[in-house]
């Protein structure tokens, strides 16, 4: 009986463990997948906060959110409108919800996954302008998620594993 219990506990145990070590990994490679997009909404706040106008994209290199990997910028008025930028989503600038804008005016900054339409999941930043205004960076999350199945399908395995063993 105290064998029972014994391989009992320790599966729980094991069980903790690989699930601790995907969690882990999953929102290292989540957190990270945002460093670009912080970068590029602090920068252009920035600058805007400073005075300088926002910047102009060429009407060439759009970037079809859903479609490219490309990372992009969008720059909101006051009314959580978009104004300019180069994110596309069905061919004109992509409204976003009001709730996100509102966490930015709050914190000076918030990063969200957003998600316009089934299948598309998109890794944003938004950085709140001092005029009112709001800058957000963004880029697709297939690449990150596509890495992120494989790290369970690794600890599944090692849990597995270390089940049989037990």
């Amino acid at each position: 009986m105290t064998k029972i219990i014994n391989n009992i506990l320790a599966c729980v145990v094991v069980t903790i463990i690989f699930a601790t070590i995907y969690a882990a990994s999953q929102q290292v490679i989540r957190q990270y997948a945002n460093d670009p997009q912080i970068q590029m909404s602090e920068d252009v706040a920035s600058r805007m906060t400073s005075g300088f106008k926002a910047p102009e994209f060429d009407p060439n290199d759009k970037v079809v959110i859903g479609k490219s990997q490309s990372p992009y910028l969008i720059i909101y008025g006051t009314d959580k409108q978009p104004i300019s930028g180069n994110g596309y989503l069905d061919n004109s600038l992509p409204s976003i919800p009001s709730g996100v804008f509102d966490k930015a005016k709050e914190f000076g900054e918030y990063s969200v996954t957003w998600m316009p339409r089934i299948g598309i999941r998109q890794a944003i930043v938004v950085s709140a302008i001092n005029n009112g205004g709001f800058v957000v960076a963004g880029r697709s999350l297939r690449e990150t998620e596509e890495r992120i199945k494989k790290i369970i399908m690794i600890a599944l395995a090692g849990w597995m594993f270390s089940l049989i063993i037990i």
